[in-house]
């Protein structure tokens, strides 16, 4: 990368970023603070290539030579590490996986921007996607469980508040291969519009608290407000 430039990058659909962004900072965090652990955090490099040859040497299987590489995918993570090494950052301890796909030169304007394509598409990740986890979230969910609602209203038996920690949990409810009569008894005890997810759960919390500041800067924003109250009352 520091040899050749974006021209290692330009089957990429983006150039690298710099370190402004909060992805790019993040990286750049873990290679200073968290060296051991860059390989298990980052997502490495998609690659292609037209030919590549391998050799055996001290018994592992190198790459001799290779040719028109491009990374597709991780172009943030080059620029990343490349900034670190003129920075004199110390790279030792890091480790990035590696995907290589050897393509036909024949199909190469077709198949290498498909590759690229699907390699940087995927479900969006939410900032409560990220929290769901936490021991906390985990504690709210059991005690949902544990909480019936008597609803005389509607003359329904006892229910629960369905918590969705994890986002599209309740649709996977009751485990797949239920029955349908498995699948009813489910949705009579946690009717769908008894179902509550983290950002509504957040939203209720602060608007109790007080905070209608935090809560009018959108459902993602005020998660994270509510999840640092939240831990530092741990």
């Amino acid at each position: 990368f520091d040899e050749y430039g974006d021209r290692l990058i330009e089957q990429n659909v983006r150039t690298y970023l710099q370190a402004r962004g909060n992805v790019n900072k993040g990286i750049s965090r873990t290679i200073e603070n968290e060296p051991d652990y860059f390989l298990p955090y980052n997502n490495g490099l998609t690659a292609s290539c037209t030919d590549i040859n391998i050799e055996k040497k001290d018994n592992l299987e190198v790459i001799k030579s290779i040719k028109n590489l491009q990374i597709v995918n991780g172009g943030q993570t080059s620029g990343s590490l490349l900034r670190a090494k003129s920075e004199s950052k110390d790279l030792s301890k890091i480790f990035v996986q590696l995907k290589i796909s050897k393509v036909d030169i024949e199909k190469e304007s077709e198949i290498i921007p498909r590759i690229s394509e699907y390699s940087n598409t995927q479900n969006k990740v939410s900032a409560a996607d990220f929290i769901s986890n936490r021991n906390y979230q985990i504690q709210i969910e059991q005690s949902s469980k544990k909480c019936l609602v008597q609803d005389t209203s509607r003359n329904r038996a006892q229910t629960l508040w369905f918590y969705e920690r994890v986002r599209g949990q309740y649709n996977n409810q009751p485990n797949i291969g239920a029955s349908n009569s498995e699948k009813k008894a489910f949705q009579r005890r946690n009717p769908k519009d008894q179902k509550l997810d983290k950002t509504q759960l957040a939203k209720y919390y602060n608007t109790f608290e007080c905070l209608p500041h935090e809560v009018s800067k959108g459902a993602q924003k005020n998660l994270m407000k509510f999840a640092d109250n939240i831990e530092k009352k741990l």
